[in-house]
């Protein structure tokens, strides 16, 4: 199933549970505000899902615990595969997107800034390609990588990363304006990224 949604603002939080695609008819002009509701804004649970062309904002950032992967996101995807987010703005959010014990999904073309914790945050989760967002300007760590392996971060322009307890990622071509910080990880592959502002 396709589903199109007309620009608008449209003040709800919502799940998708089952595979469908969700096309905005405007990314600037289609939004979906969580009212800072100390919700995810946009929770995907089912497989096979392409959301697309939205702005994405307001989900609060108060969790119950200091658990990262409790803290409200803009997107969550948890225990999912084959996922597509693309073509979206992902704004003010606690966490901007959150990739949960997950694989084999794409975040793709967003812009995922001024989120209050983290940009873009994997957990327990493989296979995953980010790929040609920007992803800066978020309070803590722009991509934070826990425990997640064999994902592929290529093409991005980002502030901050950092790599803890992961293995054999790969991070290709991105431009890093000042740290990429690895704890406790092994054979992960840093290739043709380009550092700057001298840090």
């Amino acid at each position: 199933d396709v589903v199109y949604v007309k620009a608008g603002t449209y003040h709800e939080n919502i799940i998708v549970d089952k595979t469908l695609s969700l096309i905005g008819e405007d990314a600037k002009r289609t939004i979906i505000d969580g009212n800072r509701k100390n919700r995810d804004v946009v929770r995907i649970e089912a497989n096979n899902v392409t959301f697309k062309g939205f702005t994405i904002r307001n989900s609060g950032a108060e969790s119950s615990s200091n658990l990262i992967y409790n803290i409200p996101a803009g997107i969550r995807l948890e225990d999912v595969m084959n996922v597509n987010i693309t073509g979206n703005f992902i704004i003010n959010n606690g966490l901007g997107v959150l990739i949960y014990h997950s694989t084999n999904n794409i975040v793709s073309n967003n812009s995922i800034q001024n989120n209050e914790w983290d940009g873009v945050v994997l957990v327990w989760s493989s296979n995953n390609m980010v790929v040609q967002n920007d992803i800066t300007a978020n309070g803590l760590i722009d991509i934070l990588i826990y425990e997640s392996n064999y994902n592929t971060f290529d093409n991005n322009s980002i502030e901050q990363i950092e790599v803890l307890k992961s293995n054999e990622n790969l991070f290709d071509e991105n431009k890093i304006l000042s740290v990429l910080m690895i704890e406790y990880s092994s054979y992960n592959i840093i290739q043709d990224n380009l550092f700057y502002n001298g840090n």
